[in-house]
């Protein structure tokens, strides 16, 4: 072994004793690493480089940091920035937007968020098509939004999430089987599945006119049902006014449909992205 390896595994052996010494300390002869230690305090080492390094020199640098492309500035042992490995011909990462001219490190802006850089022109070039297809999207999602809205009716807010639109089709289909059905059991029991308080000789009633449909949609569409509102409230409402409410509901989303039609085509027809972000759908 030569006197360094002898010193490096001498002093190798001292730190691994000393447990506690963890930090890795470097001498650097100008810019070249020329020898490293453990020792737990820097401090030690720039006090009494000798007995670390016996072939220490007043002109090294002693430093607890590893460089990767170190340069001198200042009297000072740094880092080279990008710009300055890029001048020395260094191979360097580059980021989207940046490109190398005559050593130089140039930085173009992108001009928007849906720009992606061509690393073989080093230029922006924009997606507009991709853009077109998040942009419908980012439309559907309006519309979904439209469509289940709360509902005000007559100053009464109603929720009409995916789920609360169940609700609704239970009293709907309580009316259809009214108008449809000749068993006046199926039309009581269907009643009573929505828990709601028929008057007494409902059941009778609904025999004797299970004939006349009109007349007898008449008397289904007036029963009452509580109903719970966004609020949390309470309110009692006619199965008519329920299904009115689900009718209103419909051709509320039914419009919103028609709307997001027109403005997804013109968003998919759209040749610029300056005509593209002129598209609103509020």
């Amino acid at each position: 072994n030569s006197p360094f390896e002898m010193e490096y595994n001498k002093n190798s052996i001292k730190n691994l004793k000393g447990v506690i010494m963890n930090s890795v300390i470097n001498f650097y002869k100008g810019t070249e690493l020329k020898y490293s230690v453990y020792s737990n305090s820097l401090e030690d080492v720039k006090n009494n480089p000798l007995n670390y390094f016996p072939e220490y020199t007043d002109d090294m640098f002693i430093t607890d940091k590893n460089f990767q492309y170190p340069i001198i500035k200042n009297n000072e042992l740094m880092e080279m920035t990008r710009e300055e490995r890029i001048e020395q011909g260094i191979e360097t990462q580059l980021e989207p937007g940046e490109f190398i001219k005559n050593k130089k490190l140039i930085k173009v802006p992108q001009p928007s968020k849906y720009h992606f850089w061509n690393k073989e022109t080093n230029k922006w070039d924009l997606d507009l098509e991709g853009l077109k297809h998040i942009t419908r999207r980012k439309f559907r999602q309006v519309l979904l939004d439209k469509i289940y809205a709360d509902f005000d009716y007559n100053g009464k807010i109603f929720q009409m999430g995916e789920a609360d639109e169940i609700n609704f089709l239970r009293v709907k289909s309580a009316i259809d089987i009214a108008t449809t059905s000749n068993d006046p059991k199926a039309i009581i029991e269907a009643v009573k599945f929505l828990k709601v308080e028929v008057p007494e000789g409902f059941e009778e009633k609904v025999k004797a006119i299970i004939k006349d449909k009109t007349t007898l949609s008449e008397v289904i569409q007036n029963l009452k049902i509580n109903w719970r509102l966004k609020d949390n409230s309470v309110d009692s409402f006619t199965f008519g006014e329920i299904n009115h409410i689900y009718l209103l509901w419909i051709l509320r989303g039914t419009a919103a449909q028609e709307e997001y039609t027109a403005i997804a085509t013109k968003t998919m027809e759209a040749k610029s992205l300056e005509e593209l972000e002129s598209i609103e759908w509020k």
